[in-house]
């Protein structure tokens, strides 16, 4: 499975729920049929930290804060708004975090097929 889509940036705004969907057509504009594949995505500090920030995958939900959902040829992500805030201390003087989002067709085959960095842009205006 090769169907690296060029998704470079993902922008996520402190203490908003964050829920994009992506979905994946070969090169004659035809669904490509992710159902039975497994989806992990990792956001991290830089590609080789050894410190996974936030983790996601469509086996398990992590209790409501986020997870990766597979429905024929698409994947929707969810991060939480409570997970989204928790990125500002992290964020707050780096502006990009790195990502990659990979499908796994067995558990031998896999492709990464979405990577590029994440901005997390913080609130400015202040409630009165």
């Amino acid at each position: 499975m090769s169907i690296l889509a060029d998704f470079p940036l993902l922008n996520l705004q402190c203490g908003s729920t964050f829920a994009p969907e992506f979905k994946f057509f070969d090169e004659g504009d035809v669904p490509i049929d992710i159902a039975d594949c497994i989806a992990r995505m990792e956001i991290r500090r830089c590609v080789d930290d050894d410190e996974v920030i936030l983790a996601l995958d469509n086996d398990t939900n992590r209790g409501g804060i986020g997870g990766l959902d597979i429905v024929t040829n698409s994947v929707s992500v969810f991060i939480n708004s409570k997970e989204t805030e928790a990125l500002r201390s992290i964020t707050y003087h780096k502006e990009k975090l790195v990502y990659d989002l990979k499908l796994y067709s067995d558990p031998d085959t896999c492709a990464v097929v979405l990577g590029g960095h994440v901005r997390v842009t913080h609130t400015v205006t202040q409630e009165p």
